[in-house]
């Protein structure tokens, strides 16, 4: 199929040194009397594909070291990696954390303890019984809008204090108030409430730009915790990227998973959510989604593929019905484990959507396709060719030259 490559043009804001801005934070945490030596410090390492994850783990597990402290790891993904602790290892070891890479041990499990319950909504709250037991606890998470609500806090430390670090029984108990309705209050009440009953003292927050690549490390201290997060989300969300082209037919993504988006693929791009009754999210107009892979790194879970009509018989093998459903039911939403029509190949996938695209606008009659890698790469991307007239005045928008596909 004949396509054009295009760039779309965002924010630009890597770190050149990220190594060297973590170890500054670490400093700064380190001044304030926030790391002290001699102590059982567990570091919550989440289930998202994270820019430079492993790096900024092995870097703050050896200042943690050389500090005098005796680090561990601890999984921080409430119910991902089919909540047993074979899952939540390997998620890890697929970016690169391991025993071995990390030099520390990895204590996986789901025994919780049970905290109590929240002063405002009695909310019950439970957390990860090694983290609960050291003697300090420092979450490392990205800060980001969340794929199911908006709100002051959404995708971070609260969240993985709350959610991560509940581990099944934590994530199952505050899905039943359902996400989309209650986590914008939800969040940051449970967060604060674990933030302030266990040992916590700062969180290691990260941002990236519209590249997906590191745009600052930020060490947050528990008093100010609340506003320094709801800070660097409203900066994280001025580089999300997204679609310039306000409207086409039918959507191609390549790569669906996980370590893409808790969505698969995010819904703050896309504008699809898996959950009904959900607030709409902003995206371009389009009649048709297909998707054609799913990534390795997302372990089968295919949670929130509902989102697509189209896969390919290659999506639907790779799918872990077990890891699908535990997340799903975790969330108290089935609805995102229904699967879509299934394709042989990619070539009937793409050819089955356009024959059944309607109300076609192309000056050649022909559906208006743009595909994509997935959403975490969105620099370059592919139109049909019938698009460029439409779209050529678009600030931002250049073309780079034709694409086979």
């Amino acid at each position: 199929m004949q396509m054009l490559r295009i760039e779309q043009r965002f924010t630009h804001a890597s770190l050149a040194d990220v190594k060297g801005a973590v170890i500054s934070e670490l400093e700064r945490m380190q001044a304030q009397g926030l790391i002290r030596s001699g102590e059982r410090v567990a570091v919550g390492v989440g289930s998202r594909g994270v820019d430079n994850t492993a790096l900024v783990i092995k870097t703050l597990i050896d200042f943690l070291k050389d500090s005098g402290n005796h680090p561990f790891i601890v999984p921080a993904m409430g119910s991902h990696g089919g909540a047993t602790a074979e899952g939540q290892k390997a998620i890890m070891a697929s970016y690169g954390i391991t025993e071995q890479s990390m030099g520390v041990k990895i204590e996986a499990g789901t025994e919780t303890v049970y905290l109590g319950r929240t002063a405002e909504h009695s909310v019950p709250v439970h957390v990860y019984k090694p983290a609960y037991e050291a003697d300090m606890v420092i979450p490392v998470n990205r800060i980001k809008v969340h794929t199911d609500y908006k709100g002051p806090i959404e995708s971070g430390i609260h969240k993985m204090l709350a959610i991560g670090l509940g581990n099944l029984a934590g994530a199952s108990a505050l899905h039943t108030y359902g996400s989309a309705r209650a986590f914008h209050w939800l969040i940051p009440e449970v967060g604060q409430y674990l933030a302030h009953n266990i040992p916590f003292r700062f969180g290691l927050g990260l941002v990236e730009d519209s590249y997906d690549q590191t745009a600052a490390v930020r060490a947050l201290p528990l008093e100010t915790l609340y506003d320094d997060e709801h800070q660097l989300l409203d900066w994280s969300r001025t580089m999300l990227p997204r679609f310039l082209m306000p409207e086409f037919d039918v959507l191609v993504v390549e790569r669906f998973g996980k370590d893409i988006s808790g969505a698969g693929m995010d819904p703050n791009i896309v504008g699809r959510t898996s959950i009904p009754g959900s607030i709409p999210f902003p995206g371009p107009r389009f009649q048709y989604c297909v998707v054609l892979d799913l990534t390795e790194g997302a372990h089968g879970n295919a949670a929130a593929i509902s989102c697509a009509d189209i896969i390919t018989r290659r999506f639907f093998d790779k799918i872990d019905l077990q890891a699908t459903y535990q997340n799903c039911l975790a969330c108290h939403n089935p609805h995102a484990a229904k699967i879509p029509v299934i394709a042989d190949d990619d070539e009937a996938a793409i050819d089955m959507a356009c024959e059944i695209c309607t109300d076609l606008t192309a000056e050649d009659g022909k559906p208006r396709i743009v595909r994509i890698k997935d959403t975490l790469h969105m620099g370059e991307i592919l139109v049909s060719p019938n698009m460029w007239n439409e779209i050529k005045d678009i600030p931002g928008i250049t073309l780079l030259g034709p694409a086979e596909v």
